[in-house]
């Protein structure tokens, strides 16, 4: 694990040359990570994704390196790459965020999870995360993945969602707190980048951004 993160810092480094700003998906596995990743890329053409990605983990189970790392870059924040990273939340590899420049992360989570322990550690990972010395200027956005029934109706987005709590939202230090916020989405139903359900997402990313690190964004930088 340690010799592949290191290749793929390499790739960062040359991303970061570009002046990209660098992104981390994070959370649970099976919570919506990689779909969230290509969903933001290719939005509704990919057709047949999730079939695809299984057969890809299918292909790749027996290899020797692990098939789990994505990554692509967009055009929204003034371009950036974002890398979807393996979810071994005991073991958080931070190889990432002490050796490169992270701008934020995404951290996704299935709405529909019922496993307490699984909803522990991912906000042990989550709380963790926000307070790493590395990341303490990182924009944090929670993306709790719930795949909405076109027969029923959205959520109230005045009201919070149950997982708010339980990842402890609800108590993050004023530190931190400023810098994470929580947003209900249906992952797979996003239609690119400039998806108006993405929007809000990235204006929190960037207004964060703009307070602690002082990056400047313009209208056209939504996506």
């Amino acid at each position: 694990m340690a010799v592949i993160c290191a290749q793929i810092c390499k790739v960062f480094k040359s991303n970061l040359e570009k002046q990209f700003q660098q992104f981390l998906i994070l959370g649970p596995e099976t919570s919506g990570k990689t779909t969230l990743l290509y969903r933001l890329k290719f939005g509704r053409n990919w057709h047949d994704m999730s079939k695809d990605l299984e057969l890809m983990r299918n292909e790749w189970k027996d290899d020797d390196w692990d098939a789990g790392f994505h990554y692509e870059e967009y055009s929204m924040m003034s371009n950036c790459g974002v890398w979807d990273i393996p979810a071994h939340l005991s073991q958080v590899v931070n190889t990432w965020y002490n050796s490169l420049l992270i701008h934020g992360v995404f951290f996704v989570v299935d709405a529909n999870d019922k496993d307490p322990q699984r909803i522990l550690e991912a906000r042990n990972a989550l709380h963790r995360l926000m307070n790493e010395d590395a990341l303490r200027k990182a924009a944090f956005a929670v993306i709790i993945n719930k795949r909405y029934d076109k027969a029923q109706p959205t959520d109230d987005p005045k009201e919070k969602h149950p997982l708010h709590y339980r990842l402890g939202l609800h108590d993050v230090h004023d530190s931190c707190s400023w810098r994470v916020q929580a947003f209900v989405l249906d992952v797979d139903g996003l239609n690119g980048e400039r998806d108006n359900a993405w929007h809000p997402v990235v204006v929190h990313m960037k207004t964060v951004l703009e307070r602690s690190s002082g990056l400047h964004f313009t209208d056209s930088d939504y996506a």
